[in-house]
């Protein structure tokens, strides 16, 4: 069943750990679940003892029906044997169910001492039903038609039971540190009869607490104010033995007086003295007449810029009337400083004294830059002002320069404007850069050719002159060594050259000597068959 779009049962687990978060380790406690049954989910034990809480109530389960009357029955004979000073039961259901003998189930209640308060998260006939139970027990019914409001009831509740508790027992107050208040009433306080249950607040000194330590006298500076707070009372109630005590006049008295102002002495005055990082705090106490103090047993209490206060804080007398004390490294701010001296035979001085704790040195400026001041004027051109008026003199001359950017910008106009016309009146298409990609590579290839080409005929003509040269060896061995068997006929003889053939021969020669390289081993050839022609 949900509310709101939130599980009911969600709502009770969160309004249980609400309700725990006020009780304190003493405090007993138990949760018991119930549908057709009961069923403990915490057996009732003091909150110190318990386990994981929120574990165990993370189980429980929505199912089955609802039997108010077996939930309750089951508490009541669980808080029967429970030796708390109260007993209490908060009841959280949805439903209602008049089956049982209530009657019966409340006298028993009665009888314990139990009290019973109901929390209705349904409607209809249970309101009625659940308001006549808490009144019965003594309690009180919250009718939950806001379900994010029934956490906030499980914490009234239980505060209103546990958060406000009265103790009422014969105990011996037990002292647990020093205070003005008992000055002088330390051994032999009487017997207190019961008390208010409080907690102390974490800036309080508690000074007497009960068997069960619980404040019973409690004192608290908050800066230069001070309270104090005595649970017991003054009257025969719970403080019967009191009343009778011969030191309960002056326990009174001093426990009001201790929250006045103290009467300030003259003659004490207070300072940090630092030492580099480190303080000292001093004090200078002298009489009326400039005679110093010596010998005084000197405390301070001191309250800190974020209202910490530290008390009883011993200075050791270093020089006439001086009494130091180091501080460490304090945080700047406004310290509140109460002086206390006091000397057997002597009445007791007192003072309180401001002092603030300066930033540390290397965070103050000390003094004036000078030579930061002088860099600034001489990369400015500046100059030093004898009066602070004349920062306010208008006698600062313009600076303005300029540059004639026309004709750099026409330059660059005229540059660019071949280009813009080529831009927008040549079209080129993706045909026309094949084009030119060919044509360029053909311009580099006749660039790289020539230099190419002649070392590679170079090379030609080399092979071909080597081969050329064993082919014409060859052809003069030939016919001696292919020289036929049978007699051939005698050649006939060459007639001898005229000279008239001679001079034409000659005149042959230099045509012969233009021809090129290529023609060398041809003309060696012909050679050789003219001398072979001239000796036969």
């Amino acid at each position: 069943v949900q509310i709101n779009g939130v599980p009911k049962v969600d709502i009770g687990k969160e309004a249980i750990l609400r309700a725990v978060s006020a009780l304190t380790a003493r405090d007993e406690f138990g949760v018991v679940a119930f549908n057709e049954n009961a069923n403990w989910v915490v057996h009732t034990a003091p909150l110190g003892t318990e386990g994981d809480i929120e574990q165990a109530i993370g189980a429980i389960h929505p199912e089955g029906q609802t039997n108010i009357y077996a939930g309750l029955s089951a508490a009541v004979d669980e808080l029967s044997t429970v030796s708390a000073t109260r007993r209490h039961i908060v009841l959280f259901t949805d439903g209602w169910s008049s089956s049982g003998e209530y009657t019966d189930l409340i006298a028993r209640m009665k009888a314990a001492g139990i009290t019973l308060s109901t929390v209705g998260a349904g409607g209809g006939g249970a309101g009625d039903f659940l308001s006549g139970l808490a009144e019965q027990g003594g309690g009180r019914y919250y009718a939950a038609t806001d379900p994010a409001s029934i956490p906030d009831i499980f914490l009234k509740e239980t505060q209103q039971v546990s958060g406000q508790q009265i103790v009422e027992e014969d105990f011996f107050p037990i002292l647990t540190s020093s205070s003005p208040i008992l000055r002088g009433l330390e051994d032999g306080l009487p017997q207190l009869k019961g008390y208010n249950g409080t907690t102390a607040k974490d800036a309080a000194q508690t000074v007497l607490v009960s068997s069960r330590d619980d404040p019973v006298l409690a004192q608290w500076q908050y800066g230069l104010g001070r309270s104090v707070a005595w649970t017991s009372d003054a009257q025969g109630r719970w403080a019967t033995n009191w009343v009778a005590w011969s030191g309960f006049n002056k326990f009174f008295s001093q426990m009001v007086s201790w929250t006045f102002p103290g009467e300030e002495s003259g003659g004490m005055e207070a300072e940090f003295v630092q030492n580099g990082d480190q303080t000292v705090l001093r004090l200078h106490s002298v009489e009326s007449d400039g005679t110093p103090r010596n010998f005084y047993d000197s405390s301070v209490n001191i309250t800190d810029p974020d209202l910490t206060l530290r008390e009883g804080l011993k200075l050791t007398q270093v020089a006439p009337g001086v009494y130091e004390t180091d501080m460490g490294t304090l945080t700047p701010g406004a310290y509140a400083l109460r002086f206390v001296q006091t000397k057997p035979g002597d009445s007791p001085l007192a003072r309180t004294v401001m002092l603030v704790a300066p930033t540390p040195a290397e965070y103050r400026l000390l003094g004036t830059n000078e030579r930061l001041l002088a860099a600034l004027r001489s990369s400015t051109n500046g100059r030093e002002l004898s009066v602070g008026k004349d920062a306010w003199t208008h006698d600062l001359g313009t600076t303005t320069a300029s540059t004639d950017m026309v004709p750099w910008l026409l330059l660059l106009a005229l540059l660019l404007w071949p280009l813009d016309v080529g831009i927008r009146r040549v079209s080129v298409s993706r045909g026309d850069v094949g084009l030119a990609r060919t044509w360029t590579a053909a311009r580099w290839r006749a660039w790289r050719g020539p230099a190419r080409r002649t070392q590679h005929v170079g090379e030609m003509l080399a092979a071909k002159s080597r081969a050329g040269g064993a082919a014409s060896r060859a052809a003069l061995l030939r016919p001696t060594e292919d020289a036929p068997t049978e007699p051939t006929a005698p050649p006939t003889p060459k007639p001898a050259p005229t000279p008239a053939a001679e001079a034409t021969a000659k005149a042959d020669q230099p045509a012969a000597a233009d021809q090129p390289a290529a023609a060398d081993t041809i003309a060696r050839l012909r050679e050789a068959k003219q001398r072979r022609r001239d000796g036969s």
